[in-house]
């Protein structure tokens, strides 16, 4: 699925995705770290909520969407702010290039996102953090 964060266009496997959220209320979560908007509740689950821009260091760089992307995993419960998911799309093999962890779509090389990769560095930046 293509999805917009900020101004951004990124890739995310659908399969990866439980759901969509749209404009639920997130609690701030004090001396969190800056990549760590706050907290949703999500049916009596906490999530957090990852700002992604901050996680990739892409300085200058807002987001201002009302959705949340909520993935499935098994351990840690998370999600992201986008601004908007803009499409749904089957994807050839041959259009993903790992090298460049990107996909070819409409002519565009658009960056894919890995929750998988964002959770283990993000827990990695946390460990670090609290020494």
């Amino acid at each position: 699925m293509l999805v917009f964060i900020g101004n951004e266009k990124r890739a995310i496997l659908s399969s990866d995705v439980q759901e969509i959220l749209r404009s639920a209320k997130v609690y701030e979560l004090p001396f969190a770290p800056a990549f760590v908007e706050g907290m949703l509740n999500i049916r009596g689950e906490a999530y957090s909520v990852i700002d992604v821009l901050a996680a990739l260091d892409e300085d200058g760089a807002s987001n201002e969407g009302s959705e949340f992307l909520v993935f499935k995993y098994s351990g840690d419960r998370f999600c992201m702010r986008i601004t908007s998911a803009e499409t749904f799309f089957e994807l050839p093999e041959e259009a993903f290039d790992r090298k460049a962890r990107a996909v070819e779509y409409l002519g565009q090389k658009i960056p894919v996102l890995n929750p998988g990769e964002i959770e283990a560095a993000l827990k990695k930046e946390l460990e670090l953090a609290n020494g």
